[in-house]
C-alpha cells in the first residue's frame, strides 16, 4: 500500500487511485516483506521499460529514489 507521496514540501497521505506520481516524488509504502519486494520488482520493471527518449541520468535518479524502508 502506498502510505504517502512526498512532493517537495507537500505530503499526500494515503493517496487515492487517481493520484499521479511525478518525477522527483518520494513514495512511502507499507506492507509485508513479500509485498514490498513485489512492489520494488514492479517499480524496477516500470523503470526498465521507460521510453527510450528518457535519459539514462533520469532513470538513474528514479532508481535512486526507490527506497523501501
Amino acid at each position: 500500500m502506498i502510505a504517502a507521496i512526498v512532493r517537495g514540501s507537500h505530503r499526500i497521505n494515503v493517496p487515492d487511485g487517481d493520484t499521479m506520481i511525478f518525477p522527483g516524488d518520494r513514495i512511502e509504502a507499507i506492507g509485508s516483506d513479500e509485498s514490498l519486494q513485489h512492489f520494488q520488482q514492479r517499480m524496477n520493471h516500470e523503470l526498465a521499460v521507460l521510453p527510450q527518449t528518457r535519459s539514462e541520468e533520469h532513470t538513474s535518479e528514479l532508481q535512486s529514489r526507490l527506497h523501501l524502508v
